[in-house]
């Protein structure tokens, strides 16, 4: 049994023979509004399936299902996120000896590298948002062949993990004090969607189609777990329920919505080792679709060939802090402590 590298201060080790993995790992990433398909729909992910021979984290499609599963490339690469249309996908891959933003067609061909510093690729519209490391992690947006990047978090915060709003217009992350965000897509307009009062912080948002909700993994619980929350902040609700106590498996993580919002695909060790499920959006009716010893999954896509609904405006939001500059670090646990005691 091999164990893994740390993933901040966590360490898990896989009970299954000969596989690696990681706790604490980082969000799936989901196009917001992918069109296009096969009758089924695909899942983009990425899995170190072959390393027994060799293999690293790769990245992989298969159908919703989890049959005709196909390899897209060969090298460190992982968090896939489709585009609008389908036809192409944004990953980090550290081919080139550090992470960066690269793109591909969706069969893995015409690989072209847009940035040489990235993480976390999130593709709406023509625009590619991702996380970025200038003395701290940022969002950055650039444009889908790689020309107008340009940071929209402020330079006063550590932010990563976007996942951008079903019209374009909004992106939610991760920010100071373990919680969920959202942003306008130029940066103004920051609110605090979690409130984070005990336990561990809040992961990996994923903006439903409707632009109604956002799922999110939160390690509150002690594991890791998926809630979903109203974007207003409103209506939090749980939706797994996989284990109690220390920093035990099983965790579930990288919720990613299907196209149609009647569904969640979820990265889960319940079977004592790294495979996807899907759910209905409740949290009922989970079906486990891989049976491969993925021990270190990067994320996961689903793409439906339904036009998605036309996304609902989200809801007023009530007046909870002023809008506009994050707070600091200092002032977000501060905060957190106090409304703890």
């Amino acid at each position: 049994m091999k164990t893994s590298h740390i993933i901040g201060a966590l360490l898990v080790l896989a009970s299954a023979a000969g596989c690696a993995r990681e706790a604490a790992p980082t969000a799936p990433r989901m196009a917001a509004n992918t069109a296009t398909g096969n009758v089924d729909g695909r899942i983009a992910f990425s899995s170190d399936r072959n390393y027994a021979d060799g293999g690293g984290r790769e990245i992989y499609s298969m159908n919703v299902d989890g049959t005709d599963v196909v390899r897209l490339t060969n090298n460190p690469d992982w968090f896939p996120a489709w585009s609008p249309d389908g036809t192409q996908i944004a990953f980090e891959s550290d081919r080139a000896g550090r992470p960066g933003i690269y793109r591909m067609n969706a069969d893995g061909t015409d690989v072209v590298q847009l940035t040489d510093d990235g993480r976390k690729p999130a593709w709406c519209g023509d625009q590619i948002a991702f996380t970025r490391s200038v003395g701290g992690l940022a969002i950055y947006v650039m444009n889908a062949d790689g020309s107008d990047l340009r940071r929209i978090s402020d330079d006063t915060t550590s932010v990563q993990s976007p996942s951008w709003s079903p019209t374009c217009e909004q992106i939610a992350f991760e920010g100071p004090g373990g919680d969920i965000y959202t942003m306008n897509a130029d940066g103004s307009g920051v609110f605090r969607v979690t409130s984070r009062i005990s336990g561990g912080p809040n992961q990996f948002p994923s903006w439903s189609p409707t632009g109604e909700q956002i799922a999110f993994t939160s390690l509150r619980d002690a594991n890791a777990e998926i809630y979903v929350i109203n974007v207003d902040g409103t209506g939090e609700k749980r939706l797994t329920n996989d284990g109690e106590g220390g920093w035990a498996i099983p965790n579930d993580w990288w919720p990613s919505w299907s196209h149609d919002g009647m569904q969640i695909a979820f990265q889960t060790d319940r079977d004592q080792n790294y495979e996807i499920y899907i759910m209905n959006a409740d949290g009922t009716g989970a079906t486990r679709l891989t049976n491969l010893m993925i021990c270190i999954p990067r994320g996961l896509v689903l793409l439906r060939s339904r036009r998605p609904r036309r996304p609902r405006r989200p809801p007023r939001r009530p007046p909870r802090r002023p809008e506009g500059r994050l707070p600091s670090r200092a002032t977000a646990m501060a905060a957190a402590t106090t409304r703890s005691m």
